[in-house]
């Protein structure tokens, strides 16, 4: 059996078996041995409240990969166990300069037609796979599958040389570039945008975790990514994928930071304010001189505009509740004002609600110096547009759950 899994069904995979897809980034094709790399091993998944089972183990610390998760950093509640933390760095041993279209050349054995075992042997090695038909990949029409258990979509056999990864025996499955492209020939820029930073952040998607996501280390960055689809031409989704990588950002550690990033980043005619350039979770030093003034040598901050000194702080309903988290925040706040940031505070209410947001991104376009003319009647629907694609529906169903 060999099949090529991409789009939605790779996107899956990369979401709840991280492992597995981190090993192949750093190793290529080379399978992980149960005894040099044990951890890649997957052999269940239960998705009721976060309980996996893996060997029989239910360490909370691997949700996110489903295997035994050291290396995904989790403690399963959406914050990064300390002991990992330093491991949230992108992989780059893919698709980085020294990686080009022809290394390594295309697979002979890709090119065969997916079957009904090859659906049964996929869904017993990743059970955690949504129903549905598996999204495939093949290098020719002519392999296209009739079978409704899967969804064929044709590559370039040039393209499937250097821009898949094996995961599993006869198992293989897109790089995050090119899923990237694939979602875009479906999907809005934005969506794409937000899936991008994702796989460039240090969280994963995952409806079974408290918040809807848990930790995990990057499997990518901006840069690598653009590098990646660099030189290509003529591919279908390309276009919306360039557009989307260049509104991706690297360093978000949950959806929500994901989605502002593209609402602070994008240009504004596609309804962003274009705010760049700023990090996310980026590092604020504490001098010397200061130390007796802060409780930390550093402060991660949600964004970071360094050359402008200002900080936007995201408090969500996650994990900025209860009065012990409510004191650290404040203290986190004065010490980095005393650094001599200018520290603005975004809550869950004013980003769900449409002018609240408004008035807050005038407050912060002030703070950064930036000269605000006044907005057509055309970029201003295309804000509002942005917003509500992005984070309104939110806000529009914590109402109607209000005023039931």
């Amino acid at each position: 059996m060999t099949i090529v899994l991409g789009g939605h069904t790779a996107l899956e995979i990369m979401r709840a078996a991280s492992p597995l897809v981190l090993h192949a980034l750093s190793h290529g094709r080379k399978l992980a041995s149960a005894t040099a790399y044990p951890e890649a091993r997957l052999e269940a998944h239960c998705g009721d409240g976060g309980r996996c089972a893996s060997m029989g183990s239910a360490d909370p610390r691997f949700v996110a990969g489903c295997c035994r998760g050291a290396l995904t950093g989790s403690r399963g509640n959406g914050s990064v166990d300390p002991r990992f933390a330093a491991d949230c760095r992108p992989i780059t041993a893919i698709g980085s300069a020294g990686a080009t279209l022809a290394d390594p050349p295309f697979l002979p054995e890709l090119a065969v037609r997916p079957r009904a075992r090859d659906n049964d042997r996929v869904r017993a090695v990743f059970p955690f796979l949504s129903e549905g038909p598996l999204e495939v990949v093949v290098p020719e029409a002519s392999l296209r599958s009739g079978s409704r258990l899967f969804s064929c979509c044709v590559e370039p056999a040039s393209l499937l040389g250097w821009t898949v990864l094996k995961i599993a025996d006869g198992v293989y499955i897109c790089h995050p570039a090119l899923v990237l492209v694939q979602l875009a020939r479906t999907h809005k820029v934005e969506h794409v945008a937000s899936v991008g930073s994702e796989l460039c952040g240090a969280y994963r998607k995952a409806s079974f975790a408290a918040g809807g996501f848990v930790c995990s280390r990057p499997l990518a960055s901006r840069q690598l990514l653009l590098d990646c689809i660099g030189g290509l031409e003529g591919v279908k989704g390309l276009p919306g994928a360039r557009s989307a990588i260049r509104c991706t950002f690297d360093g978000a550690r949950s959806p929500m930071e994901s989605d502002l990033a593209v609402l602070f980043g994008a240009p504004t005619l596609r309804g962003g304010y274009d705010l760049g350039p700023f990090e996310m979770n980026g590092s604020a030093e504490v001098p010397r001189d200061k130390m007796l003034l802060c409780a930390k040598s550093y402060y991660l901050c949600d964004f970071l505009w360094r050359r402008e000194r200002v900080v936007v702080e995201y408090d969500s309903d996650l994990c900025h509740t209860g009065s012990g988290r409510i004191a650290d925040d404040a203290a986190r706040r004065n010490a980095l004002s005393a650094l001599g940031f200018n520290v603005l505070t975004l809550t869950k209410r004013q980003l769900l609600n449409r002018f609240e947001f408004a008035r807050f991104m005038a407050t912060l376009e002030t703070a950064l110096g930036r000269r605000r003319s006044r907005c057509s009647s055309e970029v201003l629907r295309r804000k509002a547009e942005l917003w509500f694609s992005l984070v309104g529906h939110f806000g529009a169903a914590e109402e109607l759950a209000e005023g039931a």
